[in-house]
């Protein structure tokens, strides 16, 4: 019996990474030719070629997106008043 490797079940479509991260397919298509994140698997001969991505590696390539403020918030809100 042959061991294969263990693949993610929550494989999906391209459609479906670019409507949680917020841009649409071209720009993840464009993402992909250029050898930037997210993760994707590849799979299918030639033309065929079908794209998935991990739901699990966008939410985390998402995770990784966020950006803390560099100015702490404070309690007072300035109304523009010296």
């Amino acid at each position: 019996m042959t061991n294969y490797p263990q693949y993610p079940r929550d494989l999906i479509t391209t459609a479906d990474a670019a409507r949680i991260l917020g841009v649409s397919p071209n720009t993840l298509q464009m993402r992909r030719a250029a050898g930037l994140p997210p993760r994707f698997y590849k799979y299918g001969p030639g033309r065929h070629t079908h794209v998935r991505y991990s739901r699990r590696d966008v939410l985390d390539y998402l995770a990784l997106c966020l950006t803390e403020p560099k100015v702490k918030a404070t309690t007072e809100v300035s109304r523009g008043r010296k």
